[in-house]
């Protein structure tokens, strides 16, 4: 639904905008200049921004309840993800991280698109406040790699503390590629952590050549 409809709104809004000849500059690539009558404004692209801003926010909110519920200690899972909890904090921490990554998203969904402060006296009375809607917009996304990163982080654990599946086999794939060996006394995480954001395009990929082979072995 975000991907489609959210981010298609989006996409088609960028589109348009940067291909306008009415409120945007020209780009002529084959003659190599830029036209412009000076009647460009950044509101679609700003409103298109702040838009987009909440259901990436929602994403995050859902990623950090799966965060909280693999460390609590249900479902045959040890608290915290650790044996020996108590002596060892295990992956408590980052609950703390992911939970103030989603804090400072949710600071940023306030849409800029809505303040307005009119400058160059008076002739730019109402103005789009775009930059500020794409910064916090960039700030959001960035944020969220490193919530799906640290969630990510949690379930190579999780798979690590239980007995192999059928399913779970091409799961312990890309653990044995992005988390070897798992967890089993307190240590720095934060190097593995930012391995596993840094390769998130990665694992997508592979994570949907896997949920193909599983879904025609399913249905054949």
């Amino acid at each position: 639904c975000i991907r489609d409809r959210t981010c298609g709104f989006a996409i088609k809004v960028v589109e348009d905008e940067i291909n306008g000849v009415s409120d945007n500059p020209v780009v002529l690539t084959r003659n190599k200049k830029i036209l412009s009558g000076g009647n460009f404004h950044g509101e679609y692209l700003s409103q298109a921004s702040d838009f987009l801003k909440i259901p990436l926010i929602k994403c995050g909110i859902a990623s950090e309840r799966r965060v909280a519920h693999l460390l609590s200690g249900k479902r045959g899972l040890q608290p915290f993800l650790i044996e020996g909890y108590g002596l060892n904090s295990g992956f408590m921490a980052y609950h703390y991280l992911i939970a103030s990554i989603i804090n400072d998203c949710i600071s940023r969904a306030f849409p800029a698109s809505l303040i307005n402060i009119s400058t160059c006296n008076e002739q730019e009375d109402v103005v789009s406040m775009g930059p500020t809607a794409g910064f916090n917009l960039i700030s959001i996304i960035e944020n969220l790699r490193r919530a799906f990163a640290i969630e990510l982080m949690l379930a190579f654990q999780a798979i690590s503390l239980q007995p192999v599946t059928p399913t779970s086999y091409y799961l312990n794939y890309l653990k044995r590629c992005y988390f070897n060996p798992p967890l089993s006394k307190d240590s720095d995480l934060m190097s593995l952590s930012r391995k596993i954001e840094n390769n998130l395009d990665k694992i997508e990929d592979a994570c949907s050549r896997i949920l193909s082979r599983i879904l025609k072995k399913e249905f054949k």
